[in-house]
Order: structure tokens, then sequence, then C-alpha cells
């Protein structure tokens, strides 16, 4: 179990990051055909990884948009060469 200092901390990072974020504007992206196609093209190259279907659209979304770095705490996405901003 964690201590609790340890939630204030992450709290306090989470809230610092999501203040810094809504300074940009987002864009809110559809799911084409090709991105579903790029999905199972990525299910497919990780099927011993055991990736969600969630997973890999987020994935093919991310290189879809040229995203470079996320924040998560999964694993997958570095499977599957997202780099992963760690908090």
């Amino acid at each position: 179990m964690y201590h609790p200092v340890f939630y204030t901390i992450l709290s306090e990072k989470i809230i610092h990051i999501v203040t810094v974020s809504l300074k940009y504007s987002f864009i809110i992206a559809g799911v084409t055909t090709t991105i579903r196609n790029n999905t199972l093209q990525l299910l497919e190259q990780y099927r011993n990884h055991k990736i969600s279907y969630c997973d890999a659209l987020s994935v093919a979304m991310i290189k879809e948009q040229q995203i470079h770095k996320i924040f998560a705490f999964d694993y997958h996405f570095e499977t599957m060469g997202v780099e992963i901003v760690r908090l």
C-alpha cells in the first residue's frame, strides 16, 4: 500500500500537468477506416504481447496525429513504440 505522501505528490504533479495542458488547444479526432486498419495491423504485429484493442487504437491515433510523447502507466504503449513520460 502506498503512503499518503506519495498520493499527495502524485496529485500535485497531475494537477500541474493538467493545468499546463489546458493552455493548449485540443483536437478531437475521429476514428477513420485507415486508423481502424492500422489498429488491426498493430494487433497482428504485437499478437504475442496481449495488447488490447483500446491500446492498439490509441497508438494508431497517436501515430496518425504524430504525437511523440504521452502520459501513461501502461507499458504496452512503449512496446508499440510510443515514448511514455513518467510521473
